[in-house]
């Protein structure tokens, strides 16, 4: 999956692994500080045996 955050003059992209599981930050490292800017939770989830 890619997450793309598109602002007026920037574009942050961010492509994460096919199993997602954690946390994932897009960050703004432009000033002085770094800003984070979003933040994306996944988790495992198990699937039903049949």
């Amino acid at each position: 999956m890619q997450v793309t955050l598109i602002g007026k003059n920037t574009m942050h992209k961010l492509i994460l692994p096919q199993v997602v599981n954690g946390s994932y930050w897009i960050t703004d490292k432009s000033g002085e500080e770094e800003r984070k800017l979003v933040s994306i939770e996944g988790r495992l989830r198990r699937m039903a045996s049949i």
